[in-house]
């Protein structure tokens, strides 16, 4: 298997057919940016997501938490999304925010809420999003009981509120 097949591999994987199918067009096109979308499938999710040492879910966790940090609310959102399908549940994500909250602060913790509370609206309202992955349900939202979690969930433009 090449670099790009294991990577593309890792992108079906956590972000869904047709997202993998973009990355992989995007990567072998020969327009702007195709070397920077050959580089993330080569060597970003080919050498380092498959690397013996964490698993996807550990990677996602770490991954996000990074975005946090980085102020960076789009990326936060893909990793968000790539963590649901990565099997994490969103409490899991909420103690990701909790734990970088003293390191990084309030208003590096607000936008990522920000950008959560758009992953979980676009995941789960039915509606088309910009971010599409096929969600493992892993909540109750809005009173829907989905795979054995037990808090209902508010989504507001401002945040979360459980």
């Amino acid at each position: 298997m090449t670099n790009r097949e294991a990577g593309i591999n890792v992108v079906r994987e956590m972000m869904g057919d047709e997202s993998a199918a973009k990355l992989s067009a995007s990567a072998d096109s020969n327009t702007f940016g195709a070397p920077v979308a050959a580089y993330a499938v080569d060597q970003v999710f080919a050498d380092i997501w498959t690397r013996p040492g964490l698993d996807l879910r550990s990677r996602s966790l770490v991954s996000m938490s990074v975005m946090i940090a980085m102020r960076q609310p789009h990326e936060f959102a893909i990793h968000m999304g790539a963590g649901l399908n990565n099997g994490h549940t969103l409490k899991e994500m909420e103690e990701v925010l909790i734990q970088a909250l003293p390191y990084v602060g309030y208003p590096a913790i607000a936008t990522a809420l920000t950008a959560a509370a758009e992953v979980i609206k676009g995941a789960w309202s039915g509606r088309r999003r910009k971010l599409r992955w096929p969600p493992r349900p892993a909540l109750t939202l809005n009173g829907i009981r989905t795979a054995g979690a037990d808090r209902r969930l508010i989504v507001q433009p401002e945040g979360i509120v459980s």
